[in-house]
């Protein structure tokens, strides 16, 4: 059998696949061979069931409080995510600023290092 026949069987099984498994669950039918017109027709999901996509997923409880805190400027799951990566992205700037240019300390002068060794003695006298 050619490679193209091997196709159309394979297409038939799965049409007849998914019509058996909408009987079962009481869906929809899928369409019947007459009604489908070959492989392009073919999906791994029927007409009626929506794919599984990012809106299916619960959001998280960060996602929520996000969500919550906004005070209604962001409303989806993508865009909370999108300002929780901003804010992740402005932390590790900020760290990267303070571990790497943050502010530098004077050394002491010498008489401002005797000051504190005499105050430190002058503490411990009875």
């Amino acid at each position: 059998m050619d490679q193209l026949g091997q196709n159309d069987e394979i297409a038939r099984a799965l049409r007849q696949f998914e019509a058996e498994e909408k009987a079962r669950t009481g869906g929809p039918s899928a369409p019947t061979e007459v009604e489908a017109e070959g492989p392009q027709d073919v999906s791994l999901y029927p007409r009626s069931a929506a794919a599984p996509s990012e809106t299916d997923e619960k959001p998280s409880g960060l996602v929520k409080l996000v969500i919550k805190l906004s005070g209604g400027a962001i409303k989806t799951k993508k865009q909370a995510d999108a300002v929780l990566l901003g804010v992740i992205f402005l932390c590790v700037v900020v760290s990267l600023f303070l571990f790497i240019g943050g502010v530098k300390a004077k050394p002491l002068t010498n008489t401002q290092i005797e000051k504190i060794i005499i105050n430190q003695q002058g503490s411990h006298l009875p």
